[in-house]
């Protein structure tokens, strides 16, 4: 509480003579790989001619707008380097052969279907740089295994860009890349009833991303002779094998995807296929989770976080969400050394940790921040009343808490790229400052006002108090604050602040 002040001007010329023969101190002195995707985005496709197709326009058409040919084919055989083909909503009963580079966009991939009528392949990719998206593609050819053109997709050039897609009913494969590379794969729904792809001979440096893929009697995605692509954020489910990898398929790397409901193994990894890298992938409800007779690398070492199992019976002692004892893969030696305790989406989720829920005004206070899985994020980006922090190693982050009028809440704000964000909100509780009437003199820092107070730190200053009495120096960086009703001086002279005043105080 406030006490009664003194009678000030008196107060402050008793005080002048007590100090009279005292000497006043000096004044001085910061979570495809769709890189093709932003490239071939970024080209200049206004300089495309587009030309149309239309199953319902009259024949023959000349591929505009207003008179579209009726024919994918015809399409592709007026078309040059580089155009677009759009083609309407309807069912093309066609095998479609791509011979030069084009982009072939349909209108709805629901209801733009293109009918491979059980003969073949039903798209047939030869040139390079082929971009086809928006299309249902269905009715491949059966003529069994050893006919390599009974694919709803069948590539065999390279730099392709396969997207949003239905893929489906095709006796043999969905999609079939065989001596093909850097191609993209993305966010198709390829249901069939062997193979969902098979990507064989030489091909290398794909990336297989963001598909739902699904095999009835078969496998969802094989490997053979293939290295260095990359498989992530996919669904996979299968009656026999999700994922396999065969004859030297070396260095891919297996991640951020789900194996769900697989009456065999989830992923198979056979004859010599080595340095593989397979880390927070979820194994969920398979008859065998993993078979590895190889040699590969079923964690992340940098991250030191592994898949998560759910036949995994380990425990979590220090609760950081990585199970205690390794993961034993059935086949070989290869172990998983990290394994989550928790489906891995959970550790891109950002998760705030405060000590309490309130704090007082002016006090420091840490915010940690891990993930929902409980590992620890470094450089997570924090906000708090305007001010911006990057956790470091241990997730931590330390703030102030402002001096406030009133109890106050204010938000924290977590974010990191990659990852799911979180608020959490925190309470700054004003606490009551007791004021002491005194005589204060000699050298601050940091003078500033807010509302009725002022505040400043203390360098080599002087309080006296008469009631009672006291004679306290200050030379340590006292947080002090006085109401804006003084006597005496206060500010700077020549660059130096100092205090020469009788006021009330508090400090501290």
């Amino acid at each position: 509480m406030r006490k009664n002040k003194f009678r000030k001007g008196l107060v402050f010329a008793i005080i002048v003579l007590f100090v009279g023969a005292s000497v006043v101190p000096s004044i001085s002195g910061t979570i495809g790989n769709l890189s093709r995707r932003v490239r071939r985005e970024s080209t200049d496709t206004l300089s495309r001619d587009t030309i149309y197709v239309d199953n319902d326009s009259v024949y023959p058409g000349n591929g505009t707008e207003e008179n579209p040919y009726r024919y994918i084919w015809q399409g592709i055989e007026n078309a040059s380097v580089d155009d677009a083909i759009y083609v309407y909503n309807g069912t093309y009963y066609e095998n479609v052969v791509i011979d030069k580079t084009i982009n072939l966009t349909g209108e709805d991939r629901n209801n733009t279907i293109i009918d491979g009528g059980g003969s073949g392949d039903v798209v047939h990719v030869n040139s390079d740089n082929v971009e086809i998206y928006e299309f249902s593609i269905k009715n491949s050819g059966n003529l069994g295994w050893q006919n390599d053109y009974d694919s709803g997709i069948d590539i065999r050039s390279n730099y392709n860009y396969i997207h949003d897609n239905r893929i489906y009913n095709n006796y043999l494969h969905g999609l079939y890349l065989r001596s093909s590379s850097y191609n993209t794969i993305f966010s198709n729904n390829i249901s069939n009833s062997h193979v969902g792809m098979q990507i064989v001979h030489s091909c290398n440096n794909n990336t297989i991303t963001g598909n739902k893929i699904s095999s009835i009697g078969g496998t969802g995605l094989r490997f053979y002779e293939c290295e260095f692509n990359i498989v992530d954020s996919n669904t996979i489910t299968t009656t026999n094998y999700s994922i396999t990898l065969e004859e030297n398929s070396n260095y891919n790397s297996i991640y951020s995807n789900s194996f769900t409901f697989n009456n065999g193994y989830a992923i198979r990894i056979i004859s010599s296929s080595v340095g593989n890298l397979i880390y927070h992938n979820n194994f969920e409800n398979n008859s065998i989770n993993a078979y590895d007779e190889c040699t590969n690398t079923w964690h992340n070492s940098t991250l030191q976080e592994g898949n998560y199992w759910d036949d995994y019976n380990g425990t979590d002692s220090d609760g950081d969400g990585i199970g205690d004892t390794p993961y034993n893969i059935s086949g070989g030696n290869n172990q998983d050394l990290y394994p989550l305790m928790h489906p891995f989406e959970m550790y891109f989720i950002l998760d705030i940790i405060l000590e309490n829920s309130e704090v007082d005004e002016c006090t420091d206070f840490n915010v940690i921040i891990k993930s929902e899985g409980g590992t620890t994020i470094p450089n997570a980006i924090v906000e708090f009343n305007d001010e911006l922090k990057i956790t470091g190693l241990t997730g931590t982050v330390h703030f102030t808490a402002p001096q406030v009028g009133e109890d106050t809440y204010y938000d924290i704000i977590a974010n990191k790229e990659g990852y799911t964000g979180d608020t959490e909100t925190i309470l700054v509780k004003d606490v009551p400052v007791e004021f002491v009437s005194t005589f204060m003199f000699g050298r601050i820092i940091n003078l500033n006002t807010t509302g009725e107070h002022i505040t400043f730190e203390a360098v080599n200053v002087r309080a006296i108090t008469l009631s009672p009495f006291s004679f306290i120096p200050y030379t340590s960086g006292e947080l002090i604050t006085i109401l804006k009703d003084y006597t005496g001086l206060l500010g700077a002279l020549f660059g130096v602040q100092f205090i020469f005043a009788t006021c009330d105080a508090s400090i501290g």
